[in-house]
This record gives C-alpha cells, structure tokens and sequence, in this order.
C-alpha cells in the first residue's frame, strides 16, 4: 500500500509538472491572437464605434501562474478619425488562481 501511493504521488507530481511547462512553453507558441484580429475590431466597432488597430498580438505566461496579452502599436481612433488612445506596447495579464475565487486581480498594464 505504501509503495501505490508512492508510486500515485510520483505520477500526479510529474503530471502537475508538465501541465506546468506546457503552460509556461506550449502555450505561448500555439495561440495566435493575430487570427482574431477581425473579429475584435469589428466587435470594438459595433459596440462602441471606436476603431482598433494593433500588430503582433501574443499571449504571454510567467511563472507565477499569470496569463495575459502583449500587444503592439495599438490605437483607438474616435469615429472622426481623431486619436483616442496611442501606445507603442500594451501588456494586460491575470493571475489565474484568483479566477477560482472568483476575484481578479489585473497586474502590470505598460504603456
């Protein structure tokens, strides 16, 4: 009995551990934010009539359990065509396991 749940302890451990890199490395590589592109201009567009441009979109992961989205040259014309807002890099991230408690905590937004 003693050596099962060794054995069991051993296999939940590495199977947390690649879990665990597949979030920090996989992750990242496989998302393409740039795909829906599209689709968040023209949901900006229709529910705020703002227009959005952004390049090089990609989510980004860290260690400490947080995900986010890096973004670059962003800008959000008013309907004019005047400038609402102009960054060269925005970062949004959140920490996951505040998700489960329901509470969210937004961190490090760099303009």
């Amino acid at each position: 009995m003693k050596q099962f749940l060794k054995v069991t302890g051993y296999v939940l451990l590495c199977t947390g551990l690649l879990i665990y890199l597949a979030f920090l490395i996989v992750l990242p590589r496989i998302t393409d934010l740039n795909k829906y592109k599209s689709e968040l201009q023209k949901l900006v567009k229709d529910n705020t009539n703002l227009t959005l441009d952004f390049e090089n979109a990609r989510l980004i992961t860290n260690p400490f359990l947080e995900t986010g989205v890096k973004a670059d040259n962003i800008t959000m014309n008013l309907p004019d065509g005047s400038n609402l807002f102009k960054a060269d890099s925005l970062r949004g991230k959140i920490f996951l396991p505040s998700l489960l408690g329901l509470t969210v905590r937004i961190s490090g937004v760099v303009v």
